[in-house]
């Protein structure tokens, strides 16, 4: 079995996201401007993307293995994200806010790619 490092980072990461977008009525103001709750939810599933892409990466050893892994989870995650929120109120099922989690699902492999590309 792999070591615990390697998912713990990502549920514990997972879980934080659920919470915070169950938490009714909390508006997340982290910038002052049009689109920063984007921006939010791009920065949240960029983190994402890299722990399941660092997670995938170590566990299949290949590029294409940990985008097969890290797209349909992170992706998935971000669905469920958006879709829990509909009972709560004061909370929204915003179809830009699941494209800014996929986005930054996707942006989070790239970055962690590149990262490794340069160690070498």
């Amino acid at each position: 079995m792999k070591s615990p490092s390697l998912w713990v980072p990502v549920a514990v990461w997972a879980a934080i996201i659920l919470v915070v977008s169950s938490l009714p009525g909390v508006e997340v103001d982290y910038f002052s401007f049009d689109w920063g709750d984007k921006l939010a939810h791009l920065g949240e599933y960029t983190v994402l993307g890299i722990l399941l892409a660092r997670m995938f990466w170590v566990y299949r050893g290949r590029a294409a293995s940990a985008a097969a892994g890290s797209l349909p989870l992170g992706i998935g995650l971000a669905a469920v994200d958006e879709l829990h929120q509909i009972p709560i109120q004061n909370r929204y099922c915003e179809w830009g806010d699941f494209l800014f989690d996929g986005a930054g699902v996707v942006l989070g492999l790239a970055v962690y790619g590149l990262s490794r590309k340069a160690r070498k």
